[in-house]
């Protein structure tokens, strides 16, 4: 389950897998809640609060039941909107992490760019009734169904530091090199780069994952992610790694 708070309500959303994957939605003040309502139909991702309102992103089939493209719709005024469909694709869109500037939101998801090619990662920005043309934030194959651990940790990150987004995702540093990954970050302001990418760690021999991005009162930017390191097929220990951003 997801859950947010904007202009003193809450709203709560969360998934039900059964013959079709489905969202749903409550809303209430925190002592008194709506009865559930279905929200999509798909697989919701992530959810965020912003000023005036909510958003969700979900895995969703516009165009053939067998896609998994990406769609949103943001909640205000106590409705949800039209489904805005940030990507299709009749491949893969997975792992969307979300973020609100305050009005409008910003997200990061990692996808097939083609119908044969690894997982690249990418970002756009919406709002209730818009949303902007995706961007290739990296090409690099990443992480998605690896064959040793952590397999299904959260492999990017979003947040917003007051005049843009700041990205973090975790990537494979060569295709045939599966054991060596890396960590990047990147900030935007709206689609446009505002810094370039940044390599904060270069892990070998082993894995990275669960990166988090946070920003301060005094707008000190951090990152944080864990590493995993392999040693006669064994995973070690997993320390948690930080460094400051831009």
């Amino acid at each position: 389950p997801y859950l947010a708070s904007s202009g003193g309500n809450y709203l709560l959303v969360w998934n039900v897998s059964g013959g079709a994957s489905l969202g749903y939605h409550s809303a209430g003040s925190g002592t008194t809640w709506s009865a559930p309502q279905g929200l999509v139909l798909g697989w919701i991702h992530d959810f965020a609060a912003s000023g005036s309102g909510y958003a969700a992103v979900y895995r969703c089939s516009p165009l053939s039941p067998t896609e998994q493209s990406l769609c949103a719709k943001a909640y205000t005024g106590g409705a949800w909107g039209a489904e805005l469909a940030l990507e299709t694709y009749t491949t893969n869109s997975v792992n969307a992490v979300l973020a609100s500037d305050g009005t409008g939101y910003g997200v990061l998801w990692r996808q097939h760019a083609t119908s044969t090619d690894d997982y690249g990662v990418y970002y756009t920005t919406f709002t209730a009734t818009d949303a902007a043309t995706p961007l290739q934030v990296s090409a690099a194959r990443g992480p998605y169904e690896d064959s040793l651990p952590p397999y299904t940790s959260p492999r990017e990150a979003i947040a917003h530091d007051g005049t843009g987004y700041l990205l973090g995702w975790i990537q494979h540093d060569n295709p045939a090199t599966t054991n060596r990954e890396e960590v990047y970050a990147q900030r935007y302001t709206g689609v446009t780069p505002a810094a370039r990418s940044a390599l904060l760690q270069r892990v070998h021999n082993g894995r990275a994952s669960t990166p988090t991005l946070t920003v301060n009162n005094s707008g000190v930017k951090l990152a944080t992610w864990r590493q995993y390191y392999f040693e006669n097929n064994t995973s070690s220990s997993a320390p948690t790694y930080r460094q400051g951003l831009f």
